[in-house]
């Protein structure tokens, strides 16, 4: 799992100095500004990971609660003016000595790790009601990604439902349950639109959503026939991935020699930085090199979560690598046009210290659990010992868990 991040890093660090060299070079006279902060990101996100690695998951468990407050509060105050920072009309973003924080990152971690607390308290018999537990941990989903939602960020809060859904799922969660809160929360919002159309207000959700249409546009643009096309906005940012895919071909055009780069392709060393690895290094040591060091980053933690033998290590390190393989599975399917466009990142290697740096803590979390399964499996040797300072205890906590 460490391999496949670390190539990760590297492969994101190349990527990063070609998507934003040119520019860069030409704005300020450097075209190492971008690739220097991102080596700084990447330091900061070791050391958290680090430290996230040494704590033990008890510890995280306990805390669950009071991280999911902290993160509530910071979603909260990054919609007030004057706290929160603004930019293209979205205000996301703490300013802090010259560099931004995200706090809707943090909160994806905060809220895996107070659901995967809250299911692992719970028995299969508790699920069998739908008050409080599944009432509560829905509840703080839909509340998380509403804060989110308004910042605007609708794609990280529907990304945010449906890990979270997932992770509901697999930690005992009866599907009809989820099933018939879906579908509550669906009557009442198009009740909600029809008042609102009703009143006079339907001119303001739709320009408020108006952007939501364009993107679906654009992702059905590619199946209409030529004079059936809707012009939208946007769409050029899309054709132009595709054709820094196609330039790519198999072998590559070589490291720093990609074209879209050089002013064609918006936003490409963040929400596109897979067109441009696929266009210097090619599919095969490109394009299929990063999907095949996704699907071992998840193989080897979904193998983690399974070998923890304990019910909140193994939804945790569940709930995190899913997490990061589903970003990761988005933003190649945008890229290729499988899917309507959308601003999540590539975990690891797009541009961004907030994504970078939690994507590390994450990796961390799922270290500490493979840590303490590693503790939990001492060598017989130890186990011998132990036995030997307390043996009576020993005795009969085995015959009591034999009757048992």
């Amino acid at each position: 799992m460490l391999g496949s991040v670390f190539a990760l890093l590297v492969l994101g660090a190349v990527a990063i100095y070609s998507a934003s060299g040119f520019r860069y070079e030409l704005a300020r006279g450097d075209g190492a500004f971008v690739l220097r902060k991102h080596i700084r990101e990447i330091f900061l996100g070791l050391v958290l990971m680090v430290g996230a690695a040494i704590l033990p998951p008890k510890l995280m468990r306990r805390s669950s609660v009071l991280l999911m407050a902290i993160a509530v509060i910071m979603l909260i105050a990054v919609l007030v003016p004057g706290i929160g920072k603004e930019y293209h009309g979205s205000r996301r973003w703490f300013s802090i000595g010259g560099s931004s924080f995200q706090p809707s990152e943090f909160a994806k971690i905060a809220l895996f790790v107070f659901l995967v607390s809250w299911l692992a308290n719970r028995g299969h018999k508790d699920f069998a009601r739908f008050w409080p537990a599944v009432a509560v941990p829905l509840g703080v989903v839909f509340f998380t990604a509403l804060l989110i939602e308004r910042e605007p960020d609708k794609s990280t809060a529907a990304f945010i439902v449906l890990v979270s859904t997932i992770v509901l799922l697999a930690g005992g969660v009866r599907f009809r349950h989820i099933a018939a809160t879906y579908g509550t929360i669906v009557l009442v919002a198009l009740l909600v639109v029809a008042l609102a159309v009703l009143f006079g207000y339907g001119d303001k959700i739709e320009r408020q959503y108006a952007y939501v249409q364009a993107r679906l546009d654009i992702f059905l643009n590619q199946f209409r026939a030529p004079e059936n096309r809707v012009e939208v906005a946007g769409e050029y940012q899309n054709e132009q991935a595709v054709i820094a895919l196609a330039l790519g071909g198999e072998g590559g055009m070589g490291p720093g020699k990609g074209v879209q780069q050089q002013g064609y392709l918006p936003h490409c060393d963040s929400d596109y930085i897979f067109a441009i690895i696929g266009q210097e290094f090619g599919f095969y040591k490109g394009s299929l090199a990063v999907i095949v060091l996704f699907a071992l980053f998840v193989m080897s933690g979904l193998q983690i979560a399974f070998g923890s033998g304990d019910k909140f290590c193994t939804l945790l390190c569940f709930a995190l690598v899913v997490g990061i393989g589903i970003q990761a599975a988005i933003h190649v399917a945008v890229v290729t046009g499988m899917t309507p466009p959308t601003g999540i990142s590539l975990p690891f290697i797009s541009r961004g210290g907030s994504a970078l740096m939690m994507s590390l803590m994450a990796v961390g979390l799922i270290l500490s659990v493979a840590r303490s399964a590693a503790q939990r499996a001492r060598p017989e040797k130890k186990r011998v010992i132990a036995k030997g300072i307390r043996p009576q205890r020993r005795k009969v906590v085995t015959k009591d868990f034999v009757q048992r």
